[in-house]
């Protein structure tokens, strides 16, 4: 209907208008998490945009857990891990 932009369509939605945020949250992550990983760990995602996926690398456990980040977003990181 185009009531409204679509920027702050997404915003309202998503808590984001990033794009990689948007799929992130899409495949399960918080919205916390992803800002969280797209600021701090960027290196260890694989985005593929026109598929809509996100693979993280298991690696990035082991960096988080160097940086002492919270025990819930290692946990919920852990979770979106595929094998």
């Amino acid at each position: 209907m185009e009531l409204i932009e679509e920027d702050i369509y997404k915003k309202i939605k998503y808590g984001t208008s990033d794009a990689i945020a948007i799929i992130m949250i899409k495949n399960g992550y918080s919205n916390s998490l992803a800002k969280l990983l797209l600021g701090k760990y960027r290196d260890y995602l694989e985005v593929n945009t026109e598929k809509n996926m996100v693979v993280t690398k298991p690696a990035i456990i082991n960096q988080m857990e160097r940086n002492g980040e919270n025990d819930l977003f290692i946990f919920e990181t852990k979770y979106n891990i595929k094998a």
